[in-house]
């Protein structure tokens, strides 16, 4: 079926009725007409041909994903249209979530926090209430019909309009009713861009294409005089840089590294929740594109106050031995990869702040999490590696979520990292912990230096935490958690999440054998192996790391220790429990 049949079938009457059953494919084009025309004098919304170019889509991908800002009239026939889909509606009035109630859909009710005289703002937030894991849906049709926004007092269109740009995939198609007006039009050359289709007048529809969404840039910009409500995930800024930043200062206090590949809309996400947050300290954000293919670097490349480096700029000697491409590559190296290892001290070095912030490229940050980081930092002489409560974003609503207060350590005979649970609410100032999470670690740039940063010779990904964090306790450092940071954690570990990437079985092993072999005793050395010796290819690993470079190094980092494995077994025996401390 198409647009022209239904414009040349003339109005029926308006008591048609329009439930008709969408599933069947042999219904005409009259009787389409005649339920959209029944659905528009019903809403006092779109024309019948605006509606027909939405339900047209939806018929044309069902079964769809549909994402609809604002209930009404018009909810049943998208439903209808999609039998065997999905179709989900954020209404911020409780009467139209009633009226709905009986029709197949999910419902959520949202707030609104920016009302229409506010204009385009450059910190905005998706709608209070939008459940977070939303913006992860494939969405194949995105229809922005709410809130109202008929006058200057009333909540206006800036965040579900920002909402849907961050909801928009490649293969998206996004429907705005009302482009006519300024605040509209405006909100959508911000978020979305130019329209590729626009139907009538007063009212207008316009119609935008997923693959050219993108946040744009907002160049200079002010702070909102409407102050967004807070959200520990959903925050996030729209491109333009919050004018604390910088300060007035032409140089960072804080260097906020991200090592990314691959990370599609989650890259975005970080980077611009991390422009959102409010912070009292001047800070720049280092990408460290580690040969990404996805496209999702160049979404925040021309970002203000954020630089990219990227992995093909490395000389050829910075590629470790051990380092293998991924995806096609040239002799330019377009597409060889180092890790995060390799990335995060690559990051460092471009960095030009004296506090360095390594950061995940799947987080979302809170306000004034750096300059909490920073205190903590400043207070124990700056000898030290801070993080915070670093929350699972499947949690996000929990009760005392952000009271809940962990520290990293190492979890069992098999040298892997976990979290311990200290207790709620037990820390008022900052407490040490084994180890600090790589997800979110702050130091300062000359300890970083001293303690040599992150080995090179663990590869990949893995471990990198444990190292690090080994390392510096071994010099005479401390980690810390900060309870007054939480962070908001996508992690990937767990059922129909996948990696960015992957680390072989022979990498895996060889990080934790390297990392016991260079912090632990002999004996509890030993003891692992023995742990392991079952494992497949486990001579040839183990062979592996008593390479005499390997050998080297080690024996070169001990002989600067000052504090010994017996020492730190004993300080945290209670978080390393399932560890064997002693040789048996």
């Amino acid at each position: 079926m198409k647009l022209s049949e239904i414009e040349a079938v003339p109005p029926l009457p308006k008591d048609y009725d329009y439930l008709i059953s969408m599933s069947n494919p042999a219904f005409s084009a009259a009787t389409v007409a005649n339920g959209l025309q029944r659905c528009s004098s019903k809403s006092g919304g779109m024309l019948v041909l605006q509606y027909a170019r939405i339900v047209l889509e939806i018929i044309a991908r069902a079964p769809a994903n549909v994402l609809v800002f604002g209930a009404g009239a018009d909810t049943a026939m998208y439903v209808d249209a999609n039998p065997g889909g999905r179709t989900v509606v954020l209404e911020r009035h409780a009467k139209w979530l009633d009226a709905i109630q009986d029709v197949s859909c999910e419902s959520f009710h949202v707030h609104y926090s920016t009302v229409r005289s506010a204009g385009v703002r450059d910190h905005v937030t998706a709608p209070e209430g939008m459940p977070w894991n939303l913006l992860d849906v494939p969405w194949d049709v995105i229809i922005v019909d709410g809130p109202e926004g008929h006058t200057d007092t009333m909540p206006g269109r800036q965040q579900s309009l920002f909402a849907a740009s961050l909801a928009s995939k490649n293969s998206s198609v996004l429907f705005v009713h009302d482009y006519q007006r300024d605040l509209e039009r405006q909100c959508c050359d911000r978020y979305l861009g130019s329209a590729v289709e626009e139907i009538g007048q007063q009212p207008s529809l316009a119609v935008f294409d997923g693959a050219t969404v993108s946040l744009r840039t907002a160049g200079d910009s002010a702070e909102s005089d409407v102050p967004p409500k807070q959200h520990p995930l959903m925050e996030v800024a729209c491109a333009g840089k919050p004018v604390s930043r910088l300060q007035g200062s032409s140089r960072p206090v804080v260097s906020v590294v991200i090592p990314t590949h691959d990370e599609g809309d989650w890259l975005k996400r970080t980077v611009h929740s991390v422009l959102a947050a409010k912070s009292d300290t001047a800070y720049e954000i280092v990408i460290f594109d580690d040969a990404s293919t996805d496209g999702s670097v160049d979404v925040v490349r021309n970002l203000d106050g954020v630089n990219v480096v990227s992995a093909c700029e490395l000389p050829v000697e910075r590629i470790p031995d051990w380092g293998k491409p991924r995806g096609d590559h040239d002799e330019s190296r377009t597409g060889q990869a180092v890790g995060c290892i390799v990335g995060r001290n690559a990051g460092a070095e471009a960095a030009s702040g004296d506090y360095l912030c390594f950061l995940d490229s799947h987080v979302l940050v809170q306000d004034h999490w750096l300059d909490h980081l920073l205190e903590t930092s400043r207070k124990h002489g700056d000898r030290c590696l801070v993080s915070g409560n670093i929350l699972n974003v499947d949690n996000l609503g929990e009760p005392n979520i952000e009271s809940k207060q962990f520290g990293y350590t190492l979890r069992d005979w098999g040298a892997r990292t976990t979290w311990h649970y200290y207790g709620l609410g037990r820390f008022e100032t900052a407490y040490e912990t084994p180890l600090c999470p790589g997800g979110l670690m702050f130091t300062s740039r000359r300890h970083f230096d001293s303690i040599g940063g992150f080995s090179e010779h663990v590869r990949w990904w893995g471990g990198t935490d444990a190292e690090i964090s080994l390392k510096n306790y071994m010099l005479g450092g401390v980690a810390l958690a900060d309870p007054l940071v939480a962070i908001y954690h996508y992690y990937k570990n767990i059922t129909d999440r996948k990696p960015s990437f992957k680390v072989s079985y022979r990498d895996t092993f060889f990080n934790r054998l390297f990392i016991m072999k260079a912090f632990s005793s002999q004996a509890v050395f030993d003891r692992l192996c023995g742990h392991y010796a079952l494992q497949a290819k486990m001579d040839a690993i183990l062979a592996d790391v008593h390479q005499q470079k390997y050998l080297q190094a080690i024996e070169a980092m001990q002989a600067t220790f000052v504090r010994t494995w017996d020492q730190f077994a004993t300080q945290f025996a209670s978080q390393l429990k399932q560890l064997p401390i002693q040789a048996g």
